[in-house]
Order: C-alpha cells, then structure tokens, then sequence
C-alpha cells in the first residue's frame, strides 16, 4: 500500500528579485531560504497568516550560501528554534558571514560578476551562522514531516542543494532563473558543466514543477527546452556532438 502524503501547501514569499518558500504539512512546515538580511519580520508575518507559528517550522533548508539566500538565517533560526540544514561546501561561507560572488556565464554577467566580486572581497554580509545538518548525499526529509528529499545541486554554486517533494514539486534555488521568456539559464554559474549535470538529474528525477531562487516556477518543458538549447551551442562552439 502506498503511504498516504500529508497535504501541502507552498507559500512563496518575495523578498525584493529573490523568493523564500514555506512549505507547510499540516501543522508543520520548512523554510527554504531565508532572503537578504533584514526579510526575518516579513518572513515571519508570511508563515504566520499562512497558520504557521514559528515554533512550528521544523526545518531551514539553505540552498546555497549567497548573500541573498542566507541574509536572515541568524534571525530566523533564532525566531523558529529550527535546525538549519546545508552542504557541507556552504558551511565555510556560513560561518565566515561571507560568499564569493559566482562566476558570469555571458559577458554582462561576467562583468557584473567582476565588479561585485571587487566590491564584495573579504566584506562581511551576513550574521555567520553555524549550521546543523550538513548534506554530502540526498537525504530523506521525512523526519521533519515531509515528503521528499534534499539532492546535491551543484553548478550556481559547488554546494548548492534542492529540495525535490513525492508530490512532483522542486526548489531549485539558483540552479535556474525564469526571468526571461525563452530561457532559464542562470545568468551565474561556478561549473556550466556541473550545472547541465544538475539538470540532467532534476528532468530524470521525474520533477514537473520547479521553483527557483529568482522569477516564477516554470514546468519541465521549460526546463528541458533550456537543456537542449544548451548542449546545441556547446557543439557549435566546440565542434564536437555532446550526448
């Protein structure tokens, strides 16, 4: 007999171009990111019209470790009581308060990529937090109450995760951006290889509906489209068929 799966509710909450999401099942819920520093008080007003308390969110899952993602973690995890949950290759940012700025894949981003990285080296931008559970592998979520599982993301970031539910539903972080009509490439990326790799795995893993860091959730078409438009310009570029 299949178990039964306890009804969900997705609450996303916008904290200026970046997303938060609250996950709730039945009288508990987690949090996935926590936006720039300072979004704590509009976080916490979110869960609680959304009936959920605090106290009662039973996970923070960090996707990665940019300033945008983990600015209010501190904060939160002091409101909520709430373990925080990252990669083990996150936790060095996390305790340090501070983040490389990711690499630019076109020539826009790369040199927005170069002046932030400038502006940013060595400057602290978040309260360092040290987290308590740190992910190397995927890992079953349904001690905290819900159905489904953290996956290894890398690409954005070597230490980026997602958060893949039974219902069908992805959080993606910054493994993608749906910003623009034709495309979800992420304008940064650490590893373009590593990042085709976490979409190959995201389209496989039977995932219909991804919600990322930056822009509205998008289907696998989407997704899939984006891939192949991908691989057919890294065989332009090389010359080389790239399966």
């Amino acid at each position: 007999m299949q178990p039964v799966l306890p009804f969900l509710e997705i609450h996303p909450v916008s904290i200026g171009h970046a997303h938060v999401y609250l996950i709730k099942a039945g009288d508990t819920g987690v949090l996935v990111d926590t936006g720039i520093p300072g979004s704590e008080q509009k976080i916490l007003a979110a869960a609680s019209k959304a009936g959920l308390e605090p106290k009662k969110i039973s996970l923070i899952l960090l996707t990665h470790a940019h300033y945008d993602h983990a600015g209010s973690l501190a904060a939160l995890r002091e409101a909520s009581g709430a373990p925080v949950c990252c990669s083990r290759y996150e936790e060095t940012h996390l305790l340090s308060g501070r983040t490389p700025f990711p690499k630019g894949l076109g020539l826009y981003s790369k040199a927005v990529s170069k002046l932030a990285g400038t502006i940013l080296a060595g400057r602290k931008q978040f309260t360092a937090v040290q987290p308590d559970i740190l992910i190397t592998d995927e890992r079953d979520l349904s001690d905290f109450g819900i159905p489904g599982r953290i996956v290894p993301m890398p690409g954005h970031s070597g230490g980026s995760i997602a958060l893949l539910l039974e219902n069908g539903a992805a959080f993606i972080g910054d493994a993608a951006f749906n910003i623009l009509p034709w495309s979800v490439v992420p304008p940064f990326a650490d590893d373009p290889e590593d990042l085709l790799t976490s979409w190959r795995y995201l389209l496989q893993s039977g995932a219909e509906h991804f919600y990322p860091g930056h822009g509205k959730p998008f289907s696998r078409d989407k997704l899939a489209g984006s891939l192949e438009k991908l691989i057919k310009k890294a065989q332009r570029e090389s010359g080389e068929k790239i399966d």
